[in-house]
């Protein structure tokens, strides 16, 4: 029976690997893990990668790389959730609460989940909102249609 000797992947990994690499390996890392969140969404949503790249009006391979691509843009990763139907939210979470940042093709206002801040942000949105709407109509009473003349 021949000798076999085992040994820790820990061990084998520090042996094969200098410390120079750890940057290029943790990128590539990150990249994979990208490609498989993508394309598993795609794959959950049921949707072939020609369909998406017909929606976005790209080609078939312009998807397969953002698929694959290491740090998409946030405004690339927002269209292709909105191919498949969706929207893209981002949110940062902290020990106590939850700020929901709208994606960069909503423009919207960021949105606080807790008492007294979810409160002001959502009387910042409304009032913002109220101001633009007063905006947009103050500048179609400014200008008064003109009569034509027959």
């Amino acid at each position: 029976m021949p000798d076999t000797k085992t040994s820790k992947w820990r061990d084998v990994r520090k042996r094969a690997v200098k410390a120079a690499d750890e940057p290029y390996i943790k990128q590539g890392r990150e990249a994979i893990r990208a490609e498989l969140r993508l394309s598993s969404v795609r794959k959950q949503r049921k949707a072939s990668q020609a369909a998406v790249a017909e929606r976005l009006a790209v080609s078939q391979s312009n998807v397969s790389q953002l698929e694959r691509v290491g740090d998409p843009r946030l405004s690339t990763v927002a269209d292709y959730i909105g191919a498949l139907g969706g929207r893209l939210e981002i949110a940062a979470v902290f020990d106590d609460e939850r700020v929901t940042i709208a994606g960069p093709s909503t423009g919207g206002a960021a949105h606080r989940t807790r008492s007294t801040r979810a409160r002001k942000g959502t009387a910042r949105a409304k009032s913002t909102k109220a101001k633009a709407a007063t905006k947009a109509t103050s500048r179609t009473k400014r200008a008064p249609a003109k009569a034509s003349r027959s």
